[in-house]
């Protein structure tokens, strides 16, 4: 943007852009400010055309408000300091109350706003759940608690957060915000949260409405504390940035519709941001006092898929809400996902062969995971399956059943060969080849948490290291499913049958609906770090479509054998283990679809105990070339507790090259500035574990 633009002289429209204080770099600010200061009296005139006012002398009315900028130190600690924005025509008192600018006014769903002047704009829209019930009912009562809600929002708005209020409907209890960065609009949110809290509210009202009442719960860890959760108005907040590729009118008004409809989803309580906003915060989670993430999955807003999260300030991390009113969930939420009380067929998958082509090939390699990443993410919401973490096309998954993990894998490897045929089909370099190993396992994890950094569901527990191992056991292209896992699908299968057997003698068909699998037996096997050999079954998918498909089927199917080391019978005499069910000879064709039990993290709800902090759990490196992990002192016995996503990152430590890792990040929006180095030096230990789970 050229300075002239940027000073006003464009006439097109009321939303003259200048440089935005919040994420601009020192020497932009102090650009900026002298630009201010130098051309103030300048700006006036142009703001008075642009809304209609230019021959007006400047002393009759009220101009539209302009921006001020003054600087202090910066509350992110991320190179920018945190300016209090002064606007002219708009002072705020210790009660809330505002004097409205005259000037233009920019009509929404919900309102006429004022127009802000800044070159990004962030909105939060505040309301209240139930207000409008409340004022009928307790009309003499209410009166007061709005002045003290009103109070507590707009008190310390300006002046420590730089926002402004830009709409409000007090008989709604409705607010409208604009600030100029993601970061200040979150903590004012977090800061309003608590601060309501612990408001001055009225005892009678507390009492007479469950949208007021005070809730406070006992944890059960090795101190008990009482957390105070809710008490007074139940206040929802939705954080969105305008687009910035639109008029400013059009802008602000698409970003009051969406966050109109958002609220229209979201429960009292919560602060809900958009994918755009959060894509900014991830990186600015500790200069924000670590707060609670939590992925709400996608939804369908305004006709378009978008990703919601949940953020909430650590003293109130014990909240829980309903699944969110949106009309259309298209993924799965963290609460959504199978809960840790029950047993949980766990999947990891691998890219195996990519290491030599990542130095010659990385862009080209970059953009072949995303495209099965999205595969991946297709037959996700196909099969009913949680995605935990995903790292460099690396998959951590949860599913509900054996039979559901069993599906979507033998898709995935399907639909990951007939994506290469495509390419080859395209003369796409056909050296640019690589393969998939995938493992299945069920068992009960120790627990289930929100991960730090990334909101969503991760598991721990010996489960997660036994998957990870069969996984790791597998050539490129294989599916092996763990003994335990695959005692769950036949004992599901005698309750629920939705499978088939494809006798020799018949014909195989392409049934819409299912996936035709050949099953094989490979022994039992033993793994460091846990005690019981496992029994592995290999999963091979049949591609029924294939020109190759003959009734003799003993050549196509013939698996390799797991990378592990095998245990003879003389050896599993005297051992412990799981007995697997016997393995059946002919094809079977399993169903899609069918049961899906009610055992998710929000239905089942796990208890107070659970520690949040996943960087007391210890894994052991996974060696490349025999698949075992290492450490340094081999235990043999399965009492890690193993994180998911630490499981997931020191696998991809010897993928971690800085070229594919640049391509992978490549084709996401990244409009923010790079943290100082002060910010880096002071959560670099943090950050290590944490950027590792950034998704593609």
């Amino acid at each position: 943007m050229d300075d002239e633009t940027r000073r006003g002289t464009d006439l097109g429209g009321p939303w003259i852009r200048a440089q935005s204080p919040r994420g601009a770099s020192v020497q932009k600010e102090q650009h900026a400010s002298a630009e201010i200061a130098a051309f103030q009296d300048a700006l006036r005139p142009v703001a008075m055309q642009n809304s209609g006012s230019s021959g007006l002398n400047q002393d009759k009315g009220d101009p539209p408000s302009l921006l001020q900028f003054s600087r202090q130190d910066a509350e992110s600690g991320v190179g920018s300091s945190t300016q209090s924005l002064d606007v002219s025509g708009s002072e705020y008192s210790g009660a809330g109350s505002s004097k409205k600018s005259s000037g233009y006014k920019i009509k929404t769903e919900i309102g006429d706003l004022n127009p802000v002047r800044w070159e990004k704009v962030v909105i939060v829209q505040v309301s209240v759940q139930g207000f409008r019930e409340m004022m009928t009912q307790a009309k003499d009562l209410m009166e007061d608690a709005k002045l003290l809600y009103e109070h507590t929002v707009l008190s310390r708005l300006a002046s420590e957060y730089g926002g402004q209020e830009i709409l409000s409907h007090s008989r709604a209890g409705l607010f409208v915000i604009a600030f100029a960065s993601e970061f200040h609009a979150a903590k004012w949110c977090l800061s309003l949260q608590l601060s309501l809290v612990y408001a001055a509210w009225n005892d009678k009202l507390l009492k007479q409405f469950d949208d007021m009442k005070e809730v406070s719960v006992t944890t059960n860890g090795k101190t008990k504390k009482n957390m105070l959760l809710y008490r007074g108005f139940r206040v929802r907040m939705v954080i969105h940035t305008a687009d910035q590729d639109v008029t400013a009118e059009q802008a602000l008004s698409n970003a009051v519709k969406w966050t109109k409809t958002v609220s229209e989803y979201a429960h009292g309580g919560q602060i809900i941001l958009s994918d755009n906003v959060w894509d900014r915060l991830k990186e600015q989670l500790v200069q924000l006092g670590n707060p609670v993430v939590e992925d709400l999955g996608c939804h369908a807003v305004l006709e378009d898929e978008v990703l919601l999260m949940l953020l909430l300030p650590r003293d109130l991390e014990l909240r829980r809400f309903p699944s969110l009113k949106s009309p259309q969930q298209l993924s799965l939420g963290m609460r959504d996902a199978p809960s840790a009380q029950k047993p949980v067929t766990m999947v990891f998958t691998f890219i195996e062969g990519a290491r030599p082509l990542v130095r010659c090939h990385a862009e080209e390699l970059a953009d072949r995971i995303k495209t099965l990443c999205m595969v991946a993410r297709e037959l996700l919401r196909k099969h009913n399956g949680y995605e935990c973490q995903e790292l460099q096309g690396d998959f951590m998954l949860a599913f509900f059943t054996p039979a559901s993990a069993i599906l979507w894998c033998g898709e995935f490897q399907l639909r990951i060969r007939q994506k290469f045929r495509e390419w080859d089909i395209d003369n796409e370099n056909q050296e640019l080849r690589f393969s998939m190993s995938m493992g299945i396992e069920t068992g009960v994890p120790a627990s289930v948490s929100p991960h730090k950094t990334s909101g969503r569901a991760d598991y721990f527990g010996n489960i997660v290291n036994q998957t990870a191992r069969i996984a790791k056991a597998a050539h490129g292209g294989e599916v092996l499913i763990g003994g335990d896992a695959w005692s769950a699908f036949c004992e599901h299968q005698a309750v629920c049958p939705s499978q088939q057997i494809i006798a020799k003698k018949d014909k195989i068909k392409d049934i819409p609906g299912t996936t035709v699998f050949q099953f094989k037996g490979h022994g039992y096997y033993s793994f460091k770090g846990i005690s019981k050999p496992i029994g592995l079954i290999e999963a091979i998918p049949i591609d029924v479509q294939s020109p190759m498909l003959t009734l003799d089927l003993v050549t196509l199917v013939r698996g390799r054998a797991p990378k592990a080391k095998r245990m003879e019978e003389s050896q599993l005499a005297n051992q412990p283990k799981t007995t697997v069910p016997n393995v059946p000879t002919e094809l079977v064709r399993l169903s899609h679809g069918g049961e899906h039990p009610n055992n998710s993290i929000r239905e089942t709800e796990y208890d107070f105990n659970l520690s949040w902090d996943d960087s007391i759990f210890v894994f052991d490196d996974i060696d490349e070339e025999d698949g075992e992990m290492d450490g340094e002192n081999d235990r043999g016995s399965g009492n890690q507790m193993i994180c998911g996503s630490v499981a997931l990152a020191m696998r991809n430590s010897t993928l971690n090259h800085s070229r594919l890792m640049a391509q992978l990040r490549a084709g996401r929006k990244r409009s923010y500035a790079t943290t100082s180095q002060h910010s880096s030096a002071t959560t670099s230990s943090t950050a290590t574990r944490t950027e590792n789970m950034d998704r593609v």
